[in-house]
């Protein structure tokens, strides 16, 4: 038997943990309240529909790329320079398994200043389960004031199934050059500094790439550049090309470029930055004195992939 100090001292002890265990509950459920409800106020939202020239965030997608890993992916590009409206500088994700979150919590989550950056994975999560990501975009106003826009929302749940060997097949090409003619589905399509083509295949939603090679007939080149479209193109021919060639429908930080002539290329980047696209295109082109054809009859472009969904 404990003498009665010893016993008001361990009863004592008792009540002071409790008391703590009591805060760092209500501090847990603090975070999870703040993260998963809109307590306080609704931000604005941003504009972030793929069609909307400018739109700065768009396609947030998360899709699962093992047992116990997320990749999330998304579109940033900076606004036109005709448009007089906000600028996003940063961008913040967060990961919930509560639901989606909903209040941006300058502690919590991935941040993001640089927007060549396009995808980032998210590992040791819980199988079995639905995960939630928002994705929120800061920055400024017109009037130079701060802004925090409403997030975007995407989920998915783990684990994914694989798949090897699918095959994506093309559905639509297209030529177009700097003189304003378009040729939809040529015979052959033709490639050099002043004629491009776009490919556009039968690539589903909500997979992750996790290999893609592109097979394909090419005539004679020096250099060769894949790159998926991060937006529609225009429905004026001039327009097409101009936008085409200063990247602003491109996602350029997915591009990869080849300096051998070969039957397929590895573009796995590609593929998986277009999977995002509502167009699910690629755009084929060359910089340097390159002048050749692809086949689009009976070689037809086709993605061979492996895949997570």
């Amino acid at each position: 038997m404990y003498p009665n100090g010893q016993l008001i001292l361990i009863f004592g002890g008792i009540i002071i943990k409790m008391k703590l265990i009591v805060k760092l509950c209500l501090f847990i459920f603090l975070l999870i309240s703040l993260g998963s409800c809109n307590l306080f106020f609704s931000s604005p939202h941003g504009r972030e529909n793929l069609d909307d020239e400018a739109a700065q965030i768009t396609a947030f997608t998360a899709v699962p790329s093992s047992d116990k890993s997320v990749v999330t992916m998304w579109n940033w590009k900076d606004p036109p320079g005709w448009a007089n409206d906000d600028r996003i500088t940063e961008i913040q994700i967060q990961h919930s398994i509560f639901g989606y979150p909903e209040n941006y919590i300058f502690f919590a989550g991935e941040r993001f200043t640089n927007n060549s950056i396009w995808q980032h994975e998210w590992k040791n999560l819980i199988p079995g389960i639905t995960h939630y990501f928002s994705i929120f975009a800061l920055g400024t106003n017109r009037d130079g004031d701060d802004i925090r826009y409403a997030p975007i929302k995407a989920k998915v749940k783990l684990p994914g199934t694989s798949e090897t060997g699918k095959i994506y097949s093309r559905l639509q090409a297209i030529n177009i050059d700097n003189a304003s003619i378009f040729t939809e589905n040529p015979v052959s399509l033709n490639i050099n500094n002043s004629v491009w083509a776009v490919v556009y295949f039968d690539i589903p939603d909500g997979v992750y790439i996790v290999n893609a090679v592109l097979n394909v007939s090419v005539g004679a080149l020096t250099e060769i550049t894949f790159a998926a479209l991060d937006g529609f193109l225009p429905s004026d021919n001039t327009d097409k090309w101009n936008q085409l060639q200063s990247d602003f429908i491109v996602n350029e930080a997915s591009s990869k470029t080849f300096n051998i002539n070969q039957a397929s290329y590895n573009i796995t980047d590609v593929v998986r930055a277009a999977s995002m696209g509502l167009e699910k295109a690629i755009l084929i082109k060359t910089t340097d004195a390159s002048n050749f054809t692809l086949d689009n009859n009976a070689s037809a472009p086709i993605i061979i992939a492996d895949i997570i969904k």
